[in-house]
């Protein structure tokens, strides 16, 4: 999927958890995206989708795709921030480092 806005990747990536099982994640954006409901500086949920669907946010934004969080395990996410960046594979503490 190619989305224009952010927000859109929960609700998706919860869909093609429920059709398909086990789903992996290529994101690519201009930030990491993964501020926690509670640490977000813009309180949008466009700076938080990848907390939420990595299981790393607030009770009750974590479980938004339904069933049991997280939607995408952290090790099956592979995230491109930048032309100038190499694409990488992060582990839930690296992502978690990262912040914005």
């Amino acid at each position: 999927m190619v989305g224009g806005d952010c927000a859109v990747l929960v609700g998706a990536l919860a869909a093609a958890k429920e059709c398909f099982g086990r789903v992996g994640l290529a994101f690519v954006d201009g930030h990491l995206d993964f501020f926690g409901g509670d640490t977000s500086p813009s309180g949008e949920a466009a700076d938080t989708d990848l907390a939420f669907v990595t299981g790393y946010s607030l009770e009750g934004l974590v479980d938004l795709g339904g069933g049991t969080p997280p939607i995408v395990a952290p090790g099956d996410v592979t995230f491109k921030e930048s032309v100038t960046e190499g694409v990488c594979c992060l582990e839930c503490t690296s992502v978690s480092t990262r912040g914005h």
